[in-house]
């Protein structure tokens, strides 16, 4: 399926289709700024005892998705977000295989590896969790060593790898992992 409806940079974007005889509806928020203006419908539904105006709601928090790279880099403008959003939908047009369970190759790793798709060691190995840090109080830091063990940060090769926009990059020793600091912009890792 393709949903024309929900492209582009709009800050709210909403659509519809009719799978099984029912028509489901949805709605795409883009910047965190243009949650609030959907929720706003949700309730303004809701309190008047109607059905809810969307059976789905994305929420992307930067504006057009991920297609403006990883944590918003400085100097993406719209126009660059559009571009390559359509280098993404022609490559995605001219792709072998548009949806992942009819990649050849994935089907053989799950055939060879991962054994069935939701199965114990796919689920452990290709999906993440959620650990609420709120309830314990723990930093960050804490939570992950608490919810991944003492070496989830140490790589076996003793070294850690930090990576920023642009071409900066940084490696150093990854002793303990508890309590260190990129020394480029002062985040504990």
């Amino acid at each position: 399926m393709e949903f024309q409806k929900t492209r582009g940079l709009e800050g709210v974007k909403e659509g519809s289709t009719v799978i099984a005889g029912k028509e489901v509806r949805f709605a795409v928020a883009h910047g965190l700024g243009n949650v609030e203006t959907v929720l706003k419908r949700v309730r303004e539904a809701r309190d008047a005892g109607a059905e809810p105006p969307y059976h789905f709601i994305e929420v992307m928090a930067c504006p057009g998705g991920c297609v403006g790279g990883g944590g918003q880099p400085y100097g993406v403008t719209d126009k660059l977000r559009a571009q390559r959003a359509a280098g993404l939908y022609q490559d995605d047009q001219a792709g072998l295989w548009r949806c992942a369970h009819e990649n050849p190759y994935i089907q053989k790793l799950y055939e060879d590896f991962l054994g069935e798709p939701l199965g114990e060691k796919s689920e452990e190995l290709l999906h993440t969790s959620y650990h609420s840090r709120r309830s314990t109080g723990a930093s960050p830091a804490e939570a992950r060593r608490e919810a991944c063990g003492p070496d989830a940060l140490r790589p076996a090769s003793g070294r850690l790898e930090l990576t920023g926009g642009g071409d900066q990059a940084a490696s150093r020793d990854a002793g303990s992992g508890a309590g260190e600091r990129d020394e480029r912009d002062g985040h504990e890792i």
